[in-house]
């Protein structure tokens, strides 16, 4: 029966007039759309399994989420943040999540989110709320994980449930570096971003060491998942699972393209499999769950 199921869904791919590539995706992020990134794990997948691959990058997260709702992608690789408002979203879609990325274990920083503020800035995070109406906050883009996701999961605990009311102001820096720029250049008084942005920032521009601070670090953030459609025939499925959990062996070079595409999974080295509770875990660890669920709610689609 998988076997028929295979050689079905590979003779309608190449009958005339129905023919359809097989369809990675990914989304944009700044200036890069990923392709580049994905071309490896694309040519492996031609060779490996024997079908005609075409990629994709949408132009943000909330649109890749909607192509994903439309049953419009067949492998696909989202954020953290992502895949979790997929999941809250009330419109039905066809992803299921059998892998994630794999860090080894006792390595430290690998995805947080860091606050910052100058130095001089009179901001303490155990007394934000009481100061909030008088400070501009940045944040990265409504799809990001570590930079808004998270950094409103760490506000919500200092009881800021509501940071566009409760703040003199928020915006959208667009990037995790422009992020970091806002404080530089005093259009915001406090920023959260990637940790890892924060850090690559100072190395290229030490003269800010001294002047901007790290005002809270969030725990670890586990990293997104990549996502298969359930339409596909359930052989060509396991066979893309078990293409991508020995990746790592088979094409090396697939993992070190992928990486450099997303710079949370820069110190990942392959992936495993996870189970549907995965990221419960990210869940517990920033409050209750009310709290957490109204921050999904506010930006599903």
């Amino acid at each position: 029966m998988i076997r028929t199921s295979l050689f079905l869904f590979l003779l309608f791919l190449i009958t005339e007039g129905n023919a359809q590539a097989f369809r990675l995706a990914t989304y944009r992020y700044d200036t890069n759309n990923r392709i580049a990134n994905l071309e490896p794990l694309a040519n492996h997948i031609e060779k490996t399994i024997g079908i005609p691959v075409e990629i994709h990058s949408y132009q943000s997260v909330p649109e890749f989420i909607t192509a994903l709702q439309m049953g419009e992608v067949d492998l696909g690789f989202i954020n953290t943040f992502g895949y979790l408002l997929l999941s809250a979203s009330e419109k039905k879609h066809p992803m299921w999540a059998p892998v994630t990325w794999v860090v080894p274990k006792g390595t430290r920083d690998v995805y947080k989110t860091s606050f910052i503020a100058r130095t001089n800035s009179t901001i303490d995070w155990t007394k934000l709320k009481d100061k909030s109406a008088e400070i501009r906050l940045a944040l990265v883009a409504p799809g990001s994980t570590s930079g808004n996701l998270v950094p409103r999961l760490l506000l919500n605990n200092r009881t800021l449930s509501n940071p566009e009311q409760e703040f003199k102001s928020l915006q959208y820096a667009g990037t995790h570096k422009a992020a970091v720029e806002a404080v530089v250049n005093a259009s915001a008084d406090l920023a959260a971003m990637g940790q890892d942005a924060f850090q690559v920032f100072l190395q290229e521009n030490p003269g800010f060491k001294s002047e901007l601070r790290e005002i809270v670090v969030s725990p670890e953030i586990p990293l997104g998942p990549a996502l298969v459609n359930t339409r596909l025939p359930v052989a060509l499925q396991e066979k893309l699972v078990a293409c991508l959990l020995i990746v790592h062996q088979n094409n090396p070079q697939v993992i070190e393209q992928l990486r450099a595409g997303w710079t949370e999974a820069r110190k990942a080295t392959h992936f495993e499999k996870i189970n549907p509770n995965h990221y419960q875990q990210l869940l517990e660890a920033f409050g209750p769950s009310e709290a957490v669920s109204g921050i999904l709610l506010q930006f599903a689609q």
